[in-house]
């Protein structure tokens, strides 16, 4: 007798394996919801930043150092390319670096952005399913695989009995896999 006897095979895989291989997915959906918030945050922080610099950039927030020597009208007047005061080249400096900074900054929300876009398409289809649960499966879902709770702990939570949270366990995994399936 094969120990698959009374398994109920999806294509090739025995229903046990496909319950652990929906297990892995669940886990995987919170890791990259986990990531998303975090670039969230993230993009956030660097577009308040952004607006920051332009900012400054718009007001002209540029401090010049005061020990910067001026031009000194006692010596003979020397013609030379420069045109630009040693003032006037600290302002420009200070310019530059901002852009550089806000050019840097742009880079990298537009990278961000990118990312979180990215995980919104890999997560959309978990998100869907798990929203599509009743509300005892979906704390159950939460609690194991959002929060990584023990099965002991999530059965305290939602007052459930070892027998009633396998089988709640055992149909959202179920369910969950038919539906990626289809």
């Amino acid at each position: 007798m094969d120990i698959f006897d009374n398994e109920v095979y999806e294509g090739n895989m025995p229903i046990e394996m496909q319950k652990e291989h929906t297990e892995e997915k669940l886990r995987d959906f919170y890791r990259k919801k986990l990531e998303m918030e975090r670039l969230l945050h993230n993009l956030q922080m660097l577009c308040r930043h952004k607006a920051e610099i332009l900012q400054d950039i718009n007001d002209s927030n540029i401090t010049l150092e005061v020990a910067m020597p001026g031009v000194d009208y006692s010596k003979e007047r020397v013609q030379s390319s420069n045109l630009a005061s040693p003032q006037e080249r600290a302002v420009d400096k200070a310019f530059a670096e901002l852009e550089k900074k806000l050019n840097s900054l742009e880079a990298e929300i537009l990278d961000k952005k990118n990312s979180v876009r990215e995980l919104e398409r890999e997560i959309s289809d978990m998100e869907f399913l798990v929203g599509q649960l009743n509300d005892e499966a979906r704390r159950f879902v939460d609690m194991r695989y959002r929060d990584r709770k023990t099965i002991k702990v999530v059965g305290r939570a939602l007052h459930l009995s070892d027998r009633a949270l396998w089988r709640l366990r055992n149909d959202v995994l179920e369910d969950i896999t038919k539906w990626l399936t289809k």
